[in-house]
């Protein structure tokens, strides 16, 4: 099977399961091997159809029929006095709570999970997964009520911080951990400086954080709060709408967390929307250095300077992140810099770079033209 792979061990008592992240290949596995010190028999589920869990996997096309399917295997291979865990990363962080829900598992880990599919700029709504107010709530959801229940998210993905609340205000006695200035995919970035099988080994095997103790964890606040945040979040991403009352709510996060690098962001564009560029200026800095990958701060950023001026700071915003981004106003605003220093052929090799290697199609088309511009600049 391409979507389903067991290993068992025979001395074990327990039974781990493990759900894959979205993007992981045919016939592979995520964490497949990484947790060999684990004494469990290991069933490893991917749903490579990027389905997200909905309907069972490519082997076993069926909700119902997949957790039918895991709970024979449970049966089979967990011995007396053996528990069931499930662990899983994103995509496989949503299957993790949802299948441990159905399964009634002893402990479930999951790093950066969605409390609900489709939402505004989440993963799953990337992949096209279809959003319906029907759809499971996993922060409604029953859990065994021994359950050991231990989310590690983060608070630079503003879904994920939301998703944390969320779950930490609903699934009792929960253990959730957000990571300060984190990304969505936590383990690569603690790859850099941790040992992750024995993370993962400690938390899997024993329940235990303590590999996380060194790092800063941000504040989950009450559901009206995040909800608000929630709201202010998507009216100010997509320009949808402003209220005068966001820059109050906001300041009350930066109070709690001037470290915070996407608060940060949400302050400047807050102050951007009322003119206040200046003022703008500073958080959308402070935001890049908390923050760094962050691309929409250091692309409006680099607007403003444009806008003064400034192409000093222009290009030394748009030069290294337009190396490695494709992004369609800042490959313009560079353009228009090196026109604005009389540098010719230096904005036609920037638009160049950028139609050679963007996958949009109206994009591509913008670049065309302001490329064909510049080459017609006597």
């Amino acid at each position: 099977m391409d979507s389903i792979k067991i290993s068992e061990k025979k001395s074990a008592k327990n039974v781990l399961i493990v759900f894959s992240a979205r993007n992981t290949p045919k016939g592979k596995f995520t964490f497949s091997k990484r947790l060999g010190r684990v004494a469990a028999s290991k069933i490893f589920i991917n749903d490579y159809s990027n389905d997200w869990y909905q309907n069972g996997v490519p082997d076993i096309p069926d909700h119902k029929e997949l957790v039918q399917f895991l709970k024979e295997k449970i049966k089979l291979y967990k011995k007396k006095g053996g528990q069931v865990w499930i662990l899983g990363s994103s995509m496989g962080a949503y299957g993790a709570l949802k299948f441990g829900s159905a399964l009634a598992a002893d402990r479930i880990v999951a790093f950066s999970p969605e409390v609900k599919l489709g939402m505004k700029f989440s993963k799953s709504a990337e992949n096209n997964v279809p959003y319906s107010d029907e759809d499971i709530d996993l922060s409604s959801v029953s859990y065994k009520k021994s359950a050991d229940v231990i989310i590690i998210s983060n608070d630079g993905d503003p879904v994920d911080y939301y998703s944390a609340t969320k779950l930490k205000n609903g699934i009792e006695n929960s253990k959730v951990y957000s990571l300060r200035n984190f990304k969505h995919n936590i383990l690569g970035e603690l790859t850099k400086t941790y040992n992750i099988d024995n993370l993962l080994y400690e938390m899997v095997s024993k329940g235990s954080s303590k590999g996380l103790w060194s790092l800063e964890k941000s504040k989950l606040y009450k559901d009206n709060t995040i909800e608000a945040f929630k709201e202010i979040n998507e009216n100010l991403v997509t320009g949808k709408e402003f209220n005068d009352s966001y820059i109050k709510t906001i300041e009350a996060f930066i109070k709690d967390a001037p470290n915070w690098g996407y608060i940060n962001y949400l302050y400047a564009m807050c102050l951007d929307k009322k003119g206040f560029y200046c003022a703008a200026t500073k958080f959308y800095e402070a935001c890049r250095e908390l923050s760094p990958y962050l691309g929409r701060p250091i692309v409006r950023l680099a607007e403003i300077y444009f806008n003064r001026n400034d192409l000093d700071s222009v290009l030394r915003l748009l030069e290294p992140f337009c190396r490695s981004k494709h992004h369609v106003k800042a490959a313009s605003t560079l353009a228009k810099s090196y026109m604005k220093m009389g540098l010719n052929d230096t904005a036609i090799e920037t638009c160049a770079h950028f139609i050679n290697n963007t996958k949009s199609q109206k994009d591509k088309l913008l670049l065309q033209t302001l490329k064909k511009e510049i080459e017609n600049i006597e």
